[in-house]
């Protein structure tokens, strides 16, 4: 009975009273330099075993999300459909990079942190420098764009193996312990953010606040502009019946399921919805809507591209066009194959940065407000499996998408 009453918030709860607790303090009681030294050091141990994590879970996570889906399973994911969400996630991260790129983030005042200088290549260049040469030295030097290409030729050629099952076995069970590692890393974010926040805030309150506020009002613009110019317009464009009315079924389903905890958990009342009142083929349902919950993150895309505006500034780092074309696509890899963890996107943003040289160190300043963020974010991440699902049902006479006929599937 007494654990009922004692029982701990969850790590998002934690990180929001964490964050409200620097401020409040900050407010309360100023900088307090006597201190300073303590909270470095404690904020600085959150973010190493932060760090410690970003290549063994980016290795293993993306090697294990390409042997898992197999040569037959790649090939019924026909080009139209890699090519749409492929579209679709590069519209998300383009508008969310715009839209915060509008006006200045406001001024932070925060202590130096490494920043890695990355030269612009050519193309030829840029694709040499994909190759791991040394594999150990990639992974040692937390060369991202290598450890990508190293999972993807190590993923394809245990395609080829006799056992497969067992090498996917063990790839799922690496995800999965650093998975287990980073449940218990954030256990000390809590302590962590705040250890590394209060002397930001201290020093820039109105800063941060200001910050924050516009990184929600950017996210909630970029999901409406979305939905009105890219959601409906591809309704328009596949022919979906009633597009409006198809649009008007999804979008309160779409909430609820952001509030309830994202696609996945929403999954089976969304199949279930559209089977009973749109017109799709429920073989595209059945087909669209899991792969989808998985591989789709539009409005993660949208949340990568302000938190990339935010932590270059606050850095004081220039991108240029060729390292936002890099961020693009890594983000749609990253989303695609890495686990949520961190609310999410958070674990992703430190896959990404440490390719185009944005101190990871900026999480810490995100982690807080990443909790709100997340419930609008994922609304549009669970209508675009269901925008991408009707859009393919255009195509259902194709027998491309077609799969396991005439099984039992129920839905509670």
């Amino acid at each position: 009975m007494m654990r009922k009453f004692l029982k701990v918030p969850s790590i998002p709860i934690q990180l929001m009273g964490a964050v409200v607790l620097a401020i409040v303090g900050a407010v309360a009681f100023g900088p307090l330099p006597a201190l300073d030294y303590s909270m470095k050091q404690v904020g600085g141990i959150f973010m190493d075993a932060l760090k410690m994590l970003v290549v063994p879970l980016a290795f293993v996570s993306i090697t294990a999300a390409t042997v898992q889906m197999g040569a037959e399973r790649l090939c019924r994911l026909s080009s139209r459909f890699l090519l749409l969400m492929t579209a679709m996630c590069l519209i998300g991260f383009t508008l969310g990079y715009v839209l915060m790129s509008l006006m200045p983030v406001a001024p932070f005042e925060i202590d130096d942190a490494a920043v890695k200088a990355v030269s612009a290549p050519s193309a030829l260049e840029f694709i040499r420098n994909c190759i791991p040469v040394n594999p150990f030295q990639s992974l040692a030097s937390r060369n991202m764009l290598q450890i990508i290409v190293l999972s993807f030729f190590i993923g394809l050629a245990c395609l080829k193996l006799d056992e497969k099952e067992r090498i996917v076995h063990g790839f799922e069970t690496a995800q999965q312990i650093c998975i287990r590692i980073a449940n218990l890393v954030m256990h000390l974010a809590p302590l962590g953010v705040f250890c590394l926040l209060y002397p930001v805030v201290a020093r820039n309150l109105s800063g941060v606040v200001t910050a924050y506020i516009q990184m929600t009002a950017m996210l909630l613009v970029g999901l409406a502009l979305y939905m009105a110019f890219c959601s409906l317009p591809l309704l328009f464009l596949f022919k979906v019946d009633k597009p409006f009315a198809y649009f008007k079924t999804i979008i309160l389903g779409d909430i609820i399921g952001a509030i309830a905890g994202g696609s996945m958990t929403y999954m089976a009342p969304r199949i279930a919805n559209l089977k009973k009142h749109t017109a799709l083929n429920p073989d595209v349902i059945d087909f669209f809507i899991p792969i989808t919950a998985v591989l789709t993150r539009m409005g993660s895309c949208i949340c990568v591209g302000i938190y990339t505006v935010f932590a270059a500034s606050i850095f004081h780092v220039t991108l240029s066009w060729e390292q936002l074309i890099v961020c693009a696509f890594l983000t749609i890899i990253a989303l695609m194959c890495a686990p949520g963890i961190i609310g999410g996107t958070l674990m992703d943003c430190a896959i990404i940065w440490s390719a185009i040289g944005i101190p990871i160190e900026a999480i810490a300043y995100i982690a807080g407000i990443d909790y709100i963020i997340d419930v609008i974010r994922t609304v549009l991440n669970i209508q675009g499996g269901e925008i991408i699902t009707a859009c393919m049902n255009h195509f259902s006479s194709i027998q491309d998408f077609s799969y396991e006929k005439g099984r039992d599937v129920s839905y509670e």
